[in-house]
């Protein structure tokens, strides 16, 4: 599996498509697919959305994560960085990146690759290029 993190727009899901060979549109969005279509998919991006999903209906994200990667064949996750910046005022927004950031470090202990992108320019932390 590959982790492919960075800032918002910033060209993760064109690498991913590039390096899966596969069309954007095979994509899912964290953002909107089922907990069903997000184990049944080759990629998912937005998984910091999804992650919001799961605190909203009660669900540990720790532990889903842990089972996603464990059980699916998902070959990349893709996550905006999120812990930078001002710390939000809402508890339950800084719960939220606080678990951005422990799923994040879960999947990228995991991951053959881990690439953060900017500006389109992809920097391998972690495995060879591909």
């Amino acid at each position: 599996m590959i982790f492919i993190t960075g800032g918002a727009f910033q060209g993760k899901r064109e690498l991913a498509a590039d390096m899966l060979k596969i069309d954007k549109s095979q994509i899912v969005s964290g953002e909107t697919c089922s907990r069903e279509q997000l184990a049944n998919a080759v990629c998912v991006s937005d998984y910091q959305l999804f992650i919001a999903k799961l605190l909203k209906e009660n669900i540990d994200p720790v532990g889903f994560t842990e089972e996603l990667i464990e059980k699916t064949n998902i070959k990349a996750i893709i996550m905006n960085e999120v812990g930078c910046g001002i710390i939000p005022i809402e508890k339950d927004e800084r719960k939220w990146r606080e678990l951005v950031g422990m799923t994040g470090c879960m999947i990228a202990q995991r991951a053959e690759a881990v690439i953060r992108v900017s500006c389109g320019i992809p920097v391998y932390l972690k495995g060879e290029k591909r």
